[in-house]
């Protein structure tokens, strides 16, 4: 069954949206976030941020706690005000376990689409959700974790 991961970044420090980098207590979060999924012992084959340094610098913390060595690849198609059916419709015929790193409302649009109507998933900085799918193109909610 193929498993999707997907991360809110940290907390940001204050500045305009492209240049916007994690906080203190941001980099707290993600660090925390990362011990709490390195007990389920995940593996993910592939693992994408969006490209703006707060989703870069997520990944770059959970590969050091998770998945060391991994390469972080960018979409563009993550951002804050992406289409959530690009990634959607590519994840109901992806073969391989992956992790997102993005924003908000992006996430939880994203894990909308994929669950179905009124399964709108509320995000925190530094939560994360694994989501299922079976045989077919349902989705299904495993865990959420937060910081």
């Amino acid at each position: 069954m193929l498993k999707v991961i997907l991360v809110r970044h940290g907390k940001a420090e204050l500045a305009p949206d492209g240049e916007k980098h994690l906080g203190a207590e941001g980099k707290i979060q993600v660090h925390s976030l990362a011990r709490k999924l390195l007990k389920l012992n995940l593996s993910v084959d592939e693992i994408y941020q969006s490209g703006k340094p707060r989703a870069l610098e997520t990944c770059q913390i959970l590969v050091e706690h998770l998945f060391t060595g991994h390469q972080i690849l960018q979409s563009d198609d993550l951002g804050p005000n992406s289409d959530p059916s690009i990634w959607g419709v590519l994840l109901n015929s992806y073969e391989k376990d992956i992790m997102l790193v993005g924003h908000l409302p992006y996430m939880s649009e994203l894990s909308a689409y994929l669950l179905g109507p009124g399964k709108y998933l509320e995000f925190n900085t530094s939560d994360a959700i694994c989501l299922e799918r079976d045989g077919s193109s349902t989705w299904n909610l495993i865990w959420k974790k937060g910081p």
